[in-house]
């Protein structure tokens, strides 16, 4: 299976949750939007791009994923699932800061301090708008952010 065939399948898994649990937030509540529309609204998106994708990947006949490949996916969810696991101890921020610096670190091949430079200030605009501005409930860890 080639690696744009996988990211067809995953990201049709996703958008599919998406959409479904968007609809049990209720897509449209009295006469506006409810919590569930933008939900609803990407998991459609990803759910008809993924179909588009994984439809041009019938054409490829024999396409298939090199080692580096496997190696890649294999680190990227790794890393995906110790950032979810670490997002209750260390804090959203602190967890998505590490994960962009293992990113760019691991497989972009940034020297830490250039990672350091894009990841910080990215995580500081992150949390100026979504906890200072909008006020949005991400969990904290023992460093308080």
């Amino acid at each position: 299976m080639s690696g744009d065939r996988l990211a067809a399948v995953v990201s049709f898994v996703v958008g599919l949750y998406w959409f479904l649990q968007g609809l049990a937030y209720g897509y449209w509540i009295d006469m506006g939007p409810g919590p569930g529309f933008i939900p609803v609204l990407f998991g459609s998106l990803t759910v008809i791009l993924s179909i588009s994708l994984f439809l041009q990947t019938l054409r490829h006949k024999g396409a298939t994923m090199s080692a580096g490949e496997v190696r890649t996916i294999l680190l990227v969810s790794a890393a995906v699932g110790v950032t979810i696991f670490l997002m209750h101890i260390l804090g959203a921020f602190t967890s998505l800061g590490l994960f962009l610096v293992a990113w760019l670190c691991l497989l972009e091949h940034y020297p830490l301090l250039a990672a350091l430079k894009i990841a910080v200030p990215t995580i500081l605009v992150a949390y100026l708008v979504f906890i200072v501005w909008l006020q949005v409930p991400f969990p904290k860890g023992f460093f308080g952010f």
